[in-house]
């Protein structure tokens, strides 16, 4: 059913009939036949097939010829998510289980707000891509509810050795059936930590428990401002070489008011670390770029020097680290001070000021302050 009645061709319906039916009529059959075709699909039997379904309705499929059926709310029978006949196409990898070309595949299979909300697939499809095929993928979520993030990766990355989690404040014990209904994913290599991000000693029972680091950490936890900074600088020696590190939900950093029951004060410039996380790693940007300023010792965390690129997106920003550091050592070949004769360029003893008061401050915070725990 679904091969035939998502299709539409005006000014015919179905190209089936000799007579020539108005506008209204036109528009009213497409709407049934839409209706038709979404109730077929609701309950179990049909599907439209095609391009992946319009944002905001992420279970649904469609044809590019079919904009009334793209536009109704198909969703799979009690709100689960579809399964794609492209998902399929891609089969089971070497170890077994399904596996999909694409992130957005994935995302649209498990039905995570990382799509139709956010549309974090567009970064994610470009980030991610470098890690697709790497041997024994380790990674890190902070941040989980239901799950449906996590049977992403397991759908999209295909050599994993570990997918883990830190949870929050969840009641019950987290089940990866159902959060992967239908779906073949190894829930073996699913691990659920339960802890605090603005903890020290929890992202320390982390990293105790995978002493070989991430490839990739992302930080989909209370999106507090204060929280990513601490979980960063906890954690970023823990991503492996050529990993990255991503923050999702920076606009958090923008509001002043309340987040997951969490006080906010963000805003833009002047605000500033710890009420702004964008700040902060906007200062990163310096800290990458310190040997055009003659400043070795501007730093802001530990292991600052593997800093390789800081990109910020919409609505996330994401840090990589160096594959190879001493190649990104080799270069640039000349400063362009030493070209134009100067011999130091940051010497604006206000900057310098700033800068020590943030540094100081970094030094010596690793667990959030009382007030800020909700």
């Amino acid at each position: 059913m679904h091969g035939t009645v998502c299709h539409n061709n005006p000014p015919y319906i179905m190209g089936g009939s000799s007579r020539q039916f108005s506008v209204a009529e036109t528009l009213a059959t497409n709407l049934v036949v839409a209706a038709i075709c979404c109730v077929w699909f609701k309950y179990g039997q049909g599907v439209c097939t095609g391009p992946a379904a319009p944002l905001g309705r992420p279970t649904a499929r469609r044809t590019a010829d079919c904009p009334t059926c793209a536009a109704m709310p198909c969703v799979g029978a009690h709100g689960r998510a579809a399964t794609l006949p492209s998902a399929e196409k891609s089969g089971a990898h070497d170890d077994g289980y399904a596996h999909v070309d694409t992130i957005t595949e994935a995302f649209t299979r498990t039905g995570t707000d990382k799509l139709w909300r956010h549309g974090y697939h567009r970064h994610y499809e470009n980030w991610l891509l470098p890690y697709k095929n790497k041997a024994a993928f380790d990674m890190l979520e902070i941040g989980t509810k239901d799950g449906q993030s996590l049977v992403s990766w397991m759908l999209y990355f295909n050599n994993i050795r570990h997918i883990d989690a830190m949870r929050y404040g969840e009641p019950g014990k987290w089940n990866c059936k159902k959060a992967a209904p239908k779906m073949r994913v190894d829930c073996d290599k699913i691990h659920i930590f339960e802890g605090d991000q603005s903890a020290k000693a929890d992202l320390q029972t982390m990293k105790d428990a995978r002493p070989e680091g991430w490839d990739i950490i992302i930080d989909d936890g209370s999106h507090v401002p204060l929280h990513n900074i601490i979980s960063f600088k906890l954690l970023w020696n823990s991503i492996k070489v050529g990993g990255m590190y991503v923050v999702e939900d920076i606009e958090s950093s923008w509001m002043d008011g309340k987040v997951y029951g969490y006080r906010t004060r963000g805003g833009l410039p002047p605000k500033k670390a710890p009420a702004s996380a964008v700040e902060f790693f906007k200062l990163l940007v310096d800290v990458v770029n310190r040997k055009h300023f003659l400043e070795p010792g501007y730093t802001m965390i530990a292991g600052d020097e593997h800093i390789a690129e800081i990109v910020f997106g919409d609505g996330l920003l994401m840090v990589r680290k160096y594959t190879d550091l001493s190649a990104h050592q080799m270069f640039p070949q000349k400063l362009a001070l030493e070209m134009w004769g100067k011999s130091r360029v940051f010497d604006d003893k206000a900057a310098l000021a700033a800068y020590k008061e943030t540094h100081a401050w970094l030094d010596t915070i690793e667990d959030a302050p009382s007030a800020e725990r909700a």
